[in-house]
């Protein structure tokens, strides 16, 4: 198997699952040296990214442009590849079904078309999945780094970083009156991974946002692990809406 097909390829495994190519090598989510680095720079980048627009708000448009267009070519790209190794069976899974899979397509046309009505559900959202997805890891199983790992490392730090500099320049911010946005949205991800799960792919024992199976490495709440999904959930919501409340509340105490 030559480089090309390593790096890009994306193989049928003996239970009819299609994978990147693995060598199995490395220890997986908080053991494998990649992961940590990974939990270190994806939060320097971030807070470097928002200080940094927040002393230069005038360049955070042409940026957040640039690296949605680098989003959903990376998104684009990821799902190209997959059809033309055969994954995409059937067709529909073309589709984006995962979380961080819509926000893939659905946070770059929010910023290039500035849909603002939209921004609170979206950038939330893109956030939470961006910040789950950094915590537990799930590209570091093999010392071989595919395309995929690249792209999922890169495309879930912009998740994050993108609504940030729209935050840090002034152009977007959190308010606990537009919170309901976030849970209804949320409602309509779990309705749509649910549809593919239970109707488009049910006899392809499909498992979208890790509904129908736990998502947790190693199994990790067995069979509550939907519970521990709600109060993640609600730790990140407060995570994300507590900080500007607390910030608003001193600043109007000062002034």
């Amino acid at each position: 198997m030559d480089f090309s097909d390593k790096f890009f390829g994306y193989f049928k495994q003996p239970d009819g699952q299609y994978l990147p190519y693995t060598d199995n090598n490395a220890g997986g989510a908080f053991v494998d040296p990649k992961h940590f680095a990974w939990l270190i720079l994806a939060p320097v980048i971030a807070v470097g990214s928002y200080r940094f627009f927040r002393a230069n708000p005038q360049k955070a448009r042409r940026t957040v442009i640039v690296l949605s267009l680098v989003l959903i070519t990376l998104r684009i790209s990821f799902q190209i590849m997959k059809v033309t190794y055969g994954d995409e069976s059937p067709f529909l899974q073309v589709l984006p079904f995962h979380q961080c899979g819509v926000m893939g397509i659905v946070l770059p046309l929010v910023v290039l078309f500035n849909l603002n009505k939209l921004k609170a559900p979206v950038y939330v959202i893109s956030m939470m999945g961006g910040f789950a997805t950094v915590a537990f890891g799930e590209y570091f199983t093999s010392n071989f780094v595919s395309f995929y790992t690249i792209e999922g490392m890169i495309s879930h730090t912009l998740l994050i970083m993108i609504p940030l500099i729209e935050i840090a320049s002034g152009k977007f911010s959190l308010q606990i009156k537009e919170s309901w946005k976030v849970l209804v949205a949320m409602l309509i991800l779990i309705a749509w991974a649910s549809f593919a799960n239970e109707v488009l792919f049910k006899k392809y024992q499909s498992n979208y946002m890790y509904l129908k199976e736990s998502g947790f490495p190693n199994d990790f709440g067995g069979d509550y692990y939907f519970g521990i999904y709600v109060i993640i959930f609600f730790l990140v919501f407060a995570a994300i809406y507590l900080p500007p409340i607390i910030y608003r509340s001193k600043k109007s105490k000062v002034n």
